[in-house]
């Protein structure tokens, strides 16, 4: 999605989140999703975005659904892409 598109999604959410009641939450989530989404994109934010996409997904049932914060984890384990925690 074009960066672009970020931005006229949150302009929209931003005025309907005081109006909604049931999809409150699940705006929220997406604007922090939005708001925390890099230019460059990297293993550690690809893991941290993908917790959050968990986060909206109660609020949304999919049975399609097959990439999950812990299959992109798997995923980057597999290809040495994972981050490594230096201790620092």
């Amino acid at each position: 999605m074009p960066l672009s598109a970020f931005k006229e999604v949150k302009q929209v959410l931003s005025l309907l989140s005081p109006y909604l009641r049931l999809k409150k939450v699940l705006s929220g989530l997406v604007l922090k999703l939005i708001e925390e989404h890099p230019k460059k994109m990297t293993a550690e934010h690809l893991m941290r975005l993908s917790s959050l996409v968990d986060e909206t997904s109660r609020f949304n049932y999919s049975k399609k659904r097959t990439n999950t914060s812990q299959t992109i984890t798997a995923f980057l384990k597999n290809t040495s892409l994972f981050p490594v925690e230096t201790g620092v």
